[in-house]
């Protein structure tokens, strides 16, 4: 461990130690192992592990947050354990006011697992499990673009979101698989004015509250290709998916819930295939004449659990294939498919 950590040879047994001896714009690498220690990154690196399995920092027992993020940064491929999940306050990872990325992690052990305060950072292909709370975003403000894409959450047994969205901005929550387990109440829960959010190309399911719940949406909410499932059948009125009048909610698939589509009013609906829910619609919301009630033929159509065998592709003849928005088109210039 000899300064300034230039080789493998002379490498540094902390990383808090390499942090402290950079300059905004260097590189650091970490090799395997656990580092137990928390982290202040006080200047804009590259933070590179060797894989999200391998290279642990583990933060049992130390600072409330693990990561604690004070200026824009890159973090790619860690295993990262917070201080305690049963705490509440702690935190994995948490940044305020700047914009890093946070890529091919796993966390686990937080109360949150990500917090994104006043940014418009991204999260990328990490997976979350055994926390209270998965993402948080708080804007304050309509210049917040913050992104969650190609994650993976896993949630049970707590009364916290899988991804909360609240207060501001203008977020992109699209490509993600997020499970409930016992006792989680909502999947995406969106509240108090944002300005305008997508949700888009989700798998969302086995909440007690609301899969996916915009409200309080300033301008617009897009639900758009999402498949939500799972919503228990013994809680009334809590819905698959809800929107207000600045809701769109089109392409999805709602299936095996309490109610498919829930309106605070008059969303605008169209082209959603509905199966095996007591109630398709309530609210402010009625069947559209483009929309499908039939079985989606799944491949696998298993309830979704944490290394589960599930398998939401669509069966060839699916009702859901080019049934879709006829204004949206794949990529293979085919009318859009229903569902993810």
């Amino acid at each position: 461990s000899t300064p300034p950590y230039t080789s493998w040879q002379t490498a540094s047994d902390s990383i808090q130690k390499c942090i402290n001896i950079c300059v905004g714009g260097d590189t650091i690498y970490v090799a395997n192992g656990v580092y137990h220690e928390s982290l202040i990154v006080n200047k804009y690196l590259w933070l590179i592990g060797s894989s999200m399995d391998s290279t642990v920092i583990d933060g049992t027992g130390l600072a409330g947050i693990t990561i604690d993020g004070h200026s824009d940064f890159i973090l790619n491929s860690f295993n990262i354990i917070g201080k305690e999940r049963n705490e509440l306050s702690t935190t994995a990872i948490a940044f305020s006011g700047f914009n890093p990325t946070i890529l091919n992690c796993r966390i686990t052990k937080a109360g949150s697992g990500i917090y994104m305060g006043r940014s418009s950072g991204k999260v990328e292909n990490v997976i979350i499990n055994n926390c209270n709370l998965g993402i948080d975003t708080f804007c304050a403000q309509d210049t917040c673009y913050p992104e969650i894409t190609e994650c993976f959450i896993f949630m049970e047994n707590t009364g916290s979101p899988a991804i909360s969205i609240f207060d501001g901005g203008n977020p992109l929550i699209t490509k993600n698989i997020i499970i409930g387990g016992e006792y989680c109440n909502y999947g995406i829960n969106v509240a108090y004015n944002v300005k305008t959010i997508i949700i888009k190309n989700n798998v969302v399911s086995g909440f007690i509250f609301n899969n996916i719940s915009p409200s309080d949406v300033t301008e617009s909410a897009l639900i758009e290709n999402n498949n939500s499932l799972h919503l228990p059948e013994n809680i009334f009125g809590w819905a698959g998916i809800e929107g207000d009048p600045n809701t769109v909610i089109r392409n999805n698939i709602t299936a095996y819930s309490n109610v498919g589509i829930r309106g605070w009013s008059t969303p605008v609906t169209n082209n959603n295939l509905f199966w095996q829910n007591i109630n398709n619609t309530i609210g402010g919301v009625s069947l559209d004449s483009s929309d499908i009630v039939a079985d989606p033929m799944f491949v696998n159509d298993t309830i979704p659990v944490y290394g589960g065998t599930y398998d939401y592709h669509l069966q060839k003849y699916a009702p859901a294939i080019d049934a879709g928005d006829p204004n949206i088109l794949d990529v293979d210039g085919s009318r859009s498919d229903i569902g993810v």
